[in-house]
Protein backbone atom coordinates (compact mmCIF):
# COMPACT_ATOMS: atom_id res chain seq x y z
CA UNK A 1 0.00 0.00 0.00
CA UNK A 2 2.82 2.44 0.96
CA UNK A 3 4.47 1.15 -2.31
CA UNK A 4 1.52 2.39 -4.38
CA UNK A 5 1.15 5.85 -2.12
CA UNK A 6 4.59 6.31 -3.29
CA UNK A 7 4.39 5.58 -7.00
CA UNK A 8 1.40 8.03 -7.29
CA UNK A 9 3.11 10.54 -5.47
CA UNK A 10 5.79 10.31 -7.90
CA UNK A 11 3.53 10.17 -10.88
CA UNK A 12 1.93 13.38 -9.46
CA UNK A 13 5.47 15.15 -8.94
CA UNK A 14 7.16 13.84 -12.64
CA UNK A 15 3.47 15.12 -14.12
CA UNK A 16 3.86 18.73 -12.72
CA UNK A 17 7.25 19.04 -13.76
CA UNK A 18 6.42 17.77 -17.05
CA UNK A 19 3.54 21.28 -17.27
CA UNK A 20 6.28 23.63 -15.52
CA UNK A 21 8.84 23.22 -18.75
CA UNK A 22 5.83 23.44 -21.11
CA UNK A 23 4.51 26.30 -19.87
CA UNK A 24 7.84 28.09 -19.17
CA UNK A 25 9.21 26.87 -22.61
CA UNK A 26 5.25 28.09 -24.26
CA UNK A 27 6.32 31.66 -22.17
CA UNK A 28 9.43 32.14 -23.64
CA UNK A 29 9.08 31.01 -27.05
CA UNK A 30 6.63 33.27 -27.40
CA UNK A 31 7.88 35.95 -26.14
CA UNK A 32 10.86 35.40 -28.39
CA UNK A 33 8.91 34.26 -31.65
CA UNK A 34 6.02 36.94 -31.51
CA UNK A 35 8.42 39.89 -31.04
CA UNK A 36 7.87 42.30 -33.40
CA UNK A 37 10.92 42.95 -35.42
CA UNK A 38 9.84 46.21 -36.30
CA UNK A 39 7.28 49.15 -36.02
CA UNK A 40 8.24 52.53 -36.97
CA UNK A 41 6.19 55.65 -37.66
CA UNK A 42 6.43 56.91 -40.98
CA UNK A 43 5.15 59.91 -43.09
CA UNK A 44 2.93 59.32 -46.06
CA UNK A 45 2.52 63.07 -46.56
CA UNK A 46 5.36 64.55 -46.79
CA UNK A 47 6.58 61.22 -48.19
CA UNK A 48 8.75 59.66 -45.66
CA UNK A 49 11.74 56.78 -45.26
CA UNK A 50 12.49 54.55 -42.99
CA UNK A 51 16.24 52.63 -42.97
CA UNK A 52 16.37 49.89 -39.63
CA UNK A 53 18.53 47.34 -38.82
CA UNK A 54 16.30 44.88 -37.83
CA UNK A 55 16.80 40.81 -36.11
CA UNK A 56 14.97 38.26 -37.65
CA UNK A 57 14.40 34.98 -35.00
CA UNK A 58 13.29 32.06 -37.14
CA UNK A 59 12.98 31.15 -40.51
CA UNK A 60 9.20 31.76 -41.17
CA UNK A 61 6.65 34.08 -43.31
CA UNK A 62 6.67 37.30 -42.28
CA UNK A 63 4.26 40.06 -43.12
CA UNK A 64 4.76 43.71 -43.90
CA UNK A 65 1.85 46.20 -43.13
CA UNK A 66 0.97 49.80 -42.69
CA UNK A 67 -1.14 50.59 -39.57
CA UNK A 68 -3.05 53.64 -39.25
CA UNK A 69 -4.35 54.78 -35.94
CA UNK A 70 -7.61 55.51 -35.35
CA UNK A 71 -7.32 58.28 -32.73
CA UNK A 72 -9.71 61.36 -33.66
CA UNK A 73 -11.09 59.80 -37.28
CA UNK A 74 -14.52 58.57 -37.81
CA UNK A 75 -15.08 55.55 -39.19
CA UNK A 76 -16.44 56.41 -42.65
CA UNK A 77 -13.49 58.50 -43.42
CA UNK A 78 -10.81 55.83 -42.22
CA UNK A 79 -13.02 53.77 -44.46
CA UNK A 80 -12.78 55.85 -47.45
CA UNK A 81 -8.75 57.12 -47.05
CA UNK A 82 -8.03 53.12 -46.04
CA UNK A 83 -10.50 50.99 -47.95
CA UNK A 84 -12.03 47.73 -47.10
CA UNK A 85 -11.81 44.27 -48.38
CA UNK A 86 -14.84 43.60 -50.70
CA UNK A 87 -15.73 40.83 -52.68
CA UNK A 88 -17.08 41.53 -56.52
CA UNK A 89 -19.44 39.59 -58.35
CA UNK A 90 -17.48 36.42 -59.07
CA UNK A 91 -15.92 36.29 -55.56
CA UNK A 92 -13.03 37.48 -56.10
CA UNK A 93 -10.81 39.62 -53.52
CA UNK A 94 -10.79 43.01 -54.50
CA UNK A 95 -9.31 46.44 -52.42
CA UNK A 96 -10.56 49.90 -52.33
CA UNK A 97 -9.48 53.13 -51.10
CA UNK A 98 -6.60 55.65 -51.84
CA UNK A 99 -3.07 53.88 -53.15
CA UNK A 100 -0.33 54.21 -50.95
CA UNK A 101 3.30 53.67 -53.18
CA UNK A 102 6.28 52.55 -51.41
CA UNK A 103 9.53 51.05 -52.49
CA UNK A 104 11.10 48.27 -50.12
CA UNK A 105 14.57 46.99 -49.66
CA UNK A 106 15.50 44.17 -47.53
CA UNK A 107 19.01 43.83 -47.36
CA UNK A 108 21.74 40.94 -45.25
CA UNK A 109 23.41 43.43 -43.07
CA UNK A 110 26.51 40.63 -42.94
CA UNK A 111 26.90 39.83 -47.19
CA UNK A 112 24.82 43.35 -48.10
CA UNK A 113 23.35 40.81 -50.09
CA UNK A 114 19.45 41.92 -51.56
CA UNK A 115 17.01 39.70 -50.36
CA UNK A 116 13.99 41.93 -51.78
CA UNK A 117 13.28 44.76 -53.68
CA UNK A 118 10.26 46.02 -55.42
CA UNK A 119 7.91 48.95 -55.38
CA UNK A 120 3.93 47.96 -53.96
CA UNK A 121 1.32 49.97 -54.24
CA UNK A 122 -0.60 48.98 -51.21
CA UNK A 123 -3.93 49.33 -51.55
CA UNK A 124 -7.61 48.06 -49.03
CA UNK A 125 -7.73 47.29 -45.42
CA UNK A 126 -6.96 43.70 -44.10
CA UNK A 127 -7.41 44.30 -40.27
CA UNK A 128 -9.59 46.52 -37.88
CA UNK A 129 -9.17 46.97 -34.52
CA UNK A 130 -10.25 49.47 -31.52
CA UNK A 131 -7.25 51.47 -32.15
CA UNK A 132 -5.87 50.67 -35.24
CA UNK A 133 -6.47 49.90 -39.50
CA UNK A 134 -3.79 47.51 -40.84
CA UNK A 135 -3.07 47.54 -44.63
CA UNK A 136 -0.73 44.96 -46.11
CA UNK A 137 1.86 45.03 -48.32
CA UNK A 138 3.48 42.18 -48.66
CA UNK A 139 4.24 38.84 -47.52
CA UNK A 140 8.26 37.57 -47.07
CA UNK A 141 9.62 34.86 -46.53
CA UNK A 142 12.71 35.43 -44.39
CA UNK A 143 15.61 33.62 -42.60
CA UNK A 144 16.88 34.01 -38.85
CA UNK A 145 19.35 36.82 -39.38
CA UNK A 146 20.17 40.43 -39.06
CA UNK A 147 18.88 42.50 -41.96
CA UNK A 148 18.64 46.31 -43.01
CA UNK A 149 15.07 47.16 -43.82
CA UNK A 150 14.75 50.14 -45.96
CA UNK A 151 10.80 52.11 -46.50
CA UNK A 152 10.46 54.86 -48.96
CA UNK A 153 6.92 56.60 -49.61
CA UNK A 154 7.39 57.36 -53.52
CA UNK A 155 4.61 59.86 -53.36
CA UNK A 156 3.24 61.66 -51.19
CA UNK A 157 -0.26 60.95 -50.80
CA UNK A 158 -2.31 64.38 -49.19
CA UNK A 159 -5.18 62.57 -48.00
CA UNK A 160 -3.08 60.51 -45.14
CA UNK A 161 -1.67 64.08 -43.97
CA UNK A 162 -3.25 64.06 -40.40
CA UNK A 163 -3.61 60.20 -39.82
CA UNK A 164 -0.71 58.82 -37.80
CA UNK A 165 0.83 55.50 -39.73
CA UNK A 166 3.18 52.82 -38.75
CA UNK A 167 5.13 50.06 -40.84
CA UNK A 168 5.12 47.14 -39.31
CA UNK A 169 7.32 43.92 -39.62
CA UNK A 170 5.86 40.75 -38.11
CA UNK A 171 5.47 37.07 -38.14
CA UNK A 172 2.49 36.21 -40.13
CA UNK A 173 1.42 33.86 -37.20
CA UNK A 174 -1.48 32.09 -39.35
CA UNK A 175 0.02 31.08 -41.58
CA UNK A 176 3.37 30.16 -40.62
CA UNK A 177 5.41 27.04 -41.38
CA UNK A 178 7.46 26.51 -38.51
CA UNK A 179 7.11 23.83 -36.45
CA UNK A 180 7.81 26.10 -33.53
CA UNK A 181 5.03 28.69 -34.11
CA UNK A 182 2.56 25.66 -34.59
CA UNK A 183 3.19 24.88 -30.91
CA UNK A 184 3.32 27.96 -29.71
CA UNK A 185 -0.03 28.51 -31.39
CA UNK A 186 -1.23 24.90 -29.91
CA UNK A 187 0.68 25.40 -26.80
CA UNK A 188 -1.24 28.46 -25.68
CA UNK A 189 -4.37 27.09 -26.35
CA UNK A 190 -3.47 23.87 -24.52
CA UNK A 191 -2.54 26.07 -21.54
CA UNK A 192 -6.03 26.97 -20.92
CA UNK A 193 -6.60 23.86 -20.30
CA UNK A 194 -2.99 22.65 -18.64
CA UNK A 195 -3.19 26.04 -15.67
CA UNK A 196 -6.67 24.48 -14.52
CA UNK A 197 -4.57 20.58 -14.39
CA UNK A 198 -1.67 21.73 -12.71
CA UNK A 199 -3.65 23.90 -10.07
CA UNK A 200 -5.47 20.36 -9.27
CA UNK A 201 -2.20 18.30 -9.06
CA UNK A 202 -0.62 21.21 -6.50
CA UNK A 203 -4.10 20.96 -4.54
CA UNK A 204 -3.77 16.91 -4.91
CA UNK A 205 0.13 17.13 -3.97
CA UNK A 206 -0.93 19.21 -0.94
CA UNK A 207 -3.33 17.07 0.19
CA UNK A 208 -1.16 14.03 -0.69
CA UNK A 209 1.62 15.73 2.32
CA UNK A 210 -1.00 16.65 4.99
CA UNK A 211 -2.55 12.90 4.79
CA UNK A 212 0.64 11.68 5.41
CA UNK A 213 1.49 14.16 7.79
CA UNK A 214 -1.55 13.33 9.68
CA UNK A 215 -1.00 9.40 9.53
CA UNK A 216 2.64 10.00 10.95
CA UNK A 217 1.13 12.24 13.97
CA UNK A 218 -1.67 9.34 14.51
CA UNK A 219 0.94 6.75 14.68
CA UNK A 220 3.04 8.42 17.13
CA UNK A 221 0.06 9.13 19.19
CA UNK A 222 -0.54 5.10 18.89
CA UNK A 223 2.84 4.25 19.98
CA UNK A 224 3.83 6.87 22.81
CA UNK A 225 1.24 4.70 25.16
CA UNK A 226 2.81 1.98 24.44
CA UNK A 227 6.50 2.54 25.02
CA UNK A 228 5.65 4.70 28.29
CA UNK A 229 4.10 1.21 29.68
CA UNK A 230 7.58 -0.15 29.12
Amino acid sequence: MAKLQMRREWSLYITLGILIVHLIAIFLWSNHIMAVPLKQKISIAPAGVIEKYIEIPIHDRYRLMLKFKREGHEFEELKSLIGMRLADMHNFAISSGIKIPILLELTNSKTNEILFFNEIESVGAHSWTRDEVGRIITNIQIKPGKYKLKARITKPVPEFKNIETYLELSLDFKNGTNWRVGYVWLGTILSFFIIPILIFLIISMELSLRNKTFSILVNNLVILPKLSNF
